[in-house]
């Protein structure tokens, strides 16, 4: 069946129809446009939303203080959606973060202090804090 419809199939098969065959054609093929277009319409939302929430994601993990500001910055063209990945926005932060004009808008990367776990300290350093705090073992 060609991109015309079934109306201009059938007709181009040389089979007479009715008026009334006719208007029911025409409706579902006008029907068909109409699902494709809410179709369309419906995965570029769901995509939109999709790139949204992986745009939130991501600048919760980059530390951005203000991300209304931040997404006012973005170069959105440059953003895309590839199977569930989200490319060109790590790219972006990194650069406005590194821009002394905009690199307040970020938190401060710090490093986790270090905890040694009870259980894990050396014998050796537990002796002599109890040497110097005049405790004696038991």
């Amino acid at each position: 069946m060609n991109d015309a419809g079934i109306l201009a199939y059938l007709e181009g098969e040389k089979l007479s129809l009715t008026d009334e065959q006719k208007a029911v054609i025409r409706q579902y093929d006008q029907l068909l446009e109409e699902w494709k277009d809410q179709a369309e319409r419906l995965q570029k939302e769901a995509d939109q939303a999709a790139m949204a929430q992986l745009v939130e994601e991501e600048m919760n993990r980059q530390g951005v203080k203000n991300q209304k500001l931040i997404w006012a910055l973005l170069d959105k063209d440059r953003l895309s959606l590839a199977d569930g990945e989200l490319q060109g926005l790590a790219e972006q932060l990194e650069k406005l973060r590194a821009d002394e004009e905009t690199a307040f808008l970020f938190r401060e990367r710090r490093r986790q202090p270090r905890f040694v776990p009870v259980g894990r300290t050396s014998r050796h350093r537990e002796d002599g804090a109890r040497k110097v705090m005049g405790l004696n073992r038991k």
